[in-house]
């Protein structure tokens, strides 16, 4: 019986509204970290690490940053990436493969199959049809 009491509180503090304090924290938290996301484009970004930029665990921080932006870190991460490489491809003359790894990807056959899948067309084409 007393498993049960412990496990139904358990899961009551888990889900437990957010007081206001810890609202504003986290949402200048999470601020920090999409600032922090938009400067590091061109390196790994680990979601242990992001987690840790607002002292949550993991699990945490994918709820709270969800709640704030309404993207997963991973779904964030993907859409700033390519929306940079939209950018440069519009805006720039850079080489596609310099592009790629200026957006975080390694492999240039990655870069456009994410590019193409998020898109609906290859990074050429776009940059064809943006000029």
């Amino acid at each position: 019986m007393l498993a049960k009491y412990v496990t139904d509180f358990l899961i009551w503090f888990v889900d437990a509204p957010v007081v206001q304090g810890d609202i504003d924290r986290s949402g200048h938290d999470i601020q920090m970290v999409m600032t922090y996301i938009a400067n590091h484009l061109d390196g790994p970004l680990d979601l242990h690490q992001l987690a840790a930029m607002t002292g949550l665990g993991e699990r945490s921080f994918i709820r709270v940053f969800k709640r704030a932006t309404g993207y997963t870190p991973h779904a964030y991460v993907m859409d700033a990436r390519i929306n940079s490489a939209r950018s440069m491809l519009s805006n720039s003359s850079k080489p596609v493969e310099q592009i790629a790894l200026n957006c975080g990807y390694s492999k240039l056959s990655v870069f456009c199959s994410a590019f193409k899948s998020k898109v609906g067309m290859s990074p050429m084409e776009y940059r064809r049809r943006t000029l």
